[in-house]
């Protein structure tokens, strides 16, 4: 069951992040099926994290060792290797969306629903909430926009400032870096209003693509310390993994105890994530093998999950499944059980399924690319 082709060479620790970051975008999306009030846990419990700003790391550091290489070796040099970088990364990321943003589209229009009123061109290019809070129309895309939006601008950034200005790769690659740090961060300063809202602060900040660059670009300096120093990136790594630990839950708590901005708080918590990389990152194996598969299979079909668990399932599928019941989702207790279960259940059967038959397809195409 938990067997999709696994490859070999994959990194058990990654994995492990991977998973419980997709298994927690879950649990916060199917919150309101069981009880609404448990969505806003989130924004206190200092056990709890965001998700999302863990794959935004995560992908940084990947993504980033990645380009790091190709610059080593000497294939990032040219416009044709950006645009060989940029293949790789659309055959894993875009069939995968465009097929769901127009499935989503034409079932909108099927059952009249109220969210196609705000689909546009904009979702086509990812431009939804490039510098605007995100419509209402397949809301989870949001993340998608600003990763697709990174691996564009990054690169050509470093070849401007590697072919025109520093005429050096390495020091032209910790000057993209400091860009892609400093510029978020300055541009929500600068709009900061100095008004703690939750929900003002997620939309208007938190799912701006403008605003989000430099969560993903905390993976990147991972994969810079990881590739130039290894000995510094593995020496400390019990130690890291600790303080980034104690960094996440500190973060939670920020906002209660201390008066310091909320825009810092993004800083923090990819920052916890980074001083976690060092442990995870080579943490390849453990010697219960069940548990190990789990969470690879998890981490193989995250990307379909976080694609089909809100909007398809719990927006259009749930609702037809409880319409002939005439079930209520928040009328009873039981009711409310069965249709979380269905959740999680629909969420991990169709996500296999979109994977299988479709991710992994898309994804092999890349391979007709390789130089």
């Amino acid at each position: 069951m938990f067997v999709i082709g696994q490859n070999t060479n994959r990194i058990l620790g990654l994995d492990i992040l991977r998973s419980v970051s997709i298994l927690y975008v879950v649990y916060f999306h199917g919150n309101n099926i069981i009880c609404k009030y448990v969505a806003d846990v989130h924004y206190f419990s200092p056990v709890l994290f965001d998700g999302v700003s863990a794959f935004f790391v995560l992908s940084g550091f990947l993504v980033g060792g990645i380009v790091i290489r190709s610059i080593e070796s000497n294939r990032f040099n040219s416009f044709s290797d950006i645009r060989f970088f940029w293949l790789r990364r659309w055959f894993r990321t875009l069939p995968n969306y465009y097929f769901i943003v127009l499935l989503l589209f034409f079932l909108h229009i099927l059952f009249n629903t109220y969210w196609v009123e705000d689909f546009s061109w904009k979702y086509l290019v990812f431009l939804q909430n490039f510098k605007e809070p995100h419509p209402h129309f397949f809301p989870e895309a949001w993340s998608l926009c600003i990763e697709e939006w990174f691996y564009i601008s990054f690169p050509i950034i470093y070849m401007l400032l590697s072919k025109a200005v520093l005429k050096n790769s390495k020091k032209s690659l910790i000057a993209t870096i400091l860009i892609f740090l400093i510029v978020p961060l300055v541009l929500r300063l600068s709009y900061y209003t100095k008004v703690f809202d939750a929900n003002y602060v997620d939309a208007h900040f938190r799912k701006v693509t403008l605003f989000r660059f430099d969560s993903i670009m905390y993976g990147v300096i991972g994969a810079f310390i990881q590739y130039y120093h290894p000995k510094l990136w593995t020496c400390k790594k019990n130690t890291l993994i600790l303080i980034g630990m104690g960094v996440l839950i500190l973060n939670k708590l920020f906002p209660l105890m201390l008066n310091i901005p909320e825009m810092l708080l993004f800083n923090f918590e990819a920052l916890s994530i980074l001083l976690c990389l060092p442990f995870l990152s080579n943490y390849k194996s453990c010697s219960f093998k069940p548990a190990a598969a789990v969470f690879t299979y998890i981490s193989i079909i995250s990307y379909s999950m976080y694609l089909l668990n809100l909007t398809p399932v719990s927006k259009l599928i749930l609702p037809l499944i409880k319409a002939p019941f005439h079930i209520q989702g928040d009328s009873t207790e039981f009711s409310s059980l069965v249709l979380y279960a269905l959740f999680w259940i629909l969420t991990f059967i169709l996500s296999r399924f979109f994977y299988v038959f479709f991710e992994r397809p898309m994804t092999g195409l890349r391979e007709k690319f390789n130089q």
